[in-house]
């Protein structure tokens, strides 16, 4: 296996989700996850529900407006697989179902 790595802080992330957590507290099922792959730097977010507009929004509003458009995108999608997503300033027009990554962690 070839490490992913960029030489560029915040150019490329890696999102994935976590949960379904047995006692949630208030009412909190899941968290998206983000991570940089240049510093490690990471975003987490707890959510009520994994819907892909839930996913966009988190990606606008920790990722995007915080640090600029990302080159790319690696989202998992389940057990030792994943896409890469490249973004060069064009809407992300893919479908993030929740439901199908959590499978991986049921």
């Amino acid at each position: 296996m070839v490490p992913m790595v960029s030489p560029i802080p915040f150019a490329m992330w890696g999102i994935d989700l976590v949960g379904q957590f047995l006692k949630p507290p208030v009412k909190y099922k899941d968290a998206v996850v983000a991570v940089d792959y240049f510093n490690k730097w990471v975003e987490a977010v707890p959510l009520k529900g994994t819907t892909e507009d839930v996913i966009k929004e988190f990606i606008w509003k920790n990722i995007i407006n915080r640090y600029g458009i990302s080159k790319r995108i690696r989202r998992v999608i389940g057990p030792g697989t994943y896409e890469v997503e490249e973004l060069s300033r064009k809407p992300i027009d893919h479908t993030w179902h929740g439901v199908y990554l959590k499978e991986y962690y049921v």
